[in-house]
């Protein structure tokens, strides 16, 4: 009985090495989002970061706020943000708005050598000063990036 077990885990063991290593060659030629631990942490932590630096803003600092957006967004993505922000910014300045945005949670979708796909759900949090009132919103956000310069930058936002 115990040699009959042994073998049963002998067999398990092979054949979970074995897919291992075929998911790992399958990865090398497409998606790695699933097998490559390493890189889908460099990319998570950095659009994480991105998206918070993008959709955080201080009605006092709308010009820092939009050099910081600047240098993490690329292509589509800076058209993108300057129509919005060009809407947020009046608002911003009339109702003297802070907003702080964090990622509630991050998974990739698609991750090549160069280009990644993630789904985010991001919440945000204001404060108009001029009358102390607080709002929190909730949102879902499709990102696409590119690595840029060796940097993860996003290229494009879409609402989910």
């Amino acid at each position: 009985m115990v040699q009959a077990v042994a073998a049963v885990a002998l067999i398990l063991a092979s054949w979970f090495a074995i897919e291992d290593i075929r998911l790992r060659e399958n990865a090398n030629a497409g998606n790695r989002a699933l097998v490559d631990s390493a890189s889908t942490g460099e990319v998570t932590a950095q659009v994480s970061q991105a998206v918070r630096s993008v959709f955080s803003y201080d009605y006092n600092r709308l010009e820092q706020s939009r050099a910081v957006a600047l240098q993490v967004l690329s292509g589509r993505a800076v058209e993108q943000y300057e129509q919005v922000m060009g809407r947020v910014a009046e608002q911003a300045a009339t109702s003297k708005l802070v907003v702080s945005t964090s990622v509630r949670s991050i998974g990739l979708t698609d991750l090549r050598p160069d280009s990644a796909r993630a789904l985010l759900f991001i919440d945000a949090q204001s404060i108009r000063t001029t009358d102390n009132h607080r709002t929190s919103t909730s949102a879902g956000l499709f990102v696409t990036a590119r690595r840029v310069d060796g940097r993860w930058k996003i290229i494009d936002l879409t609402p989910a």
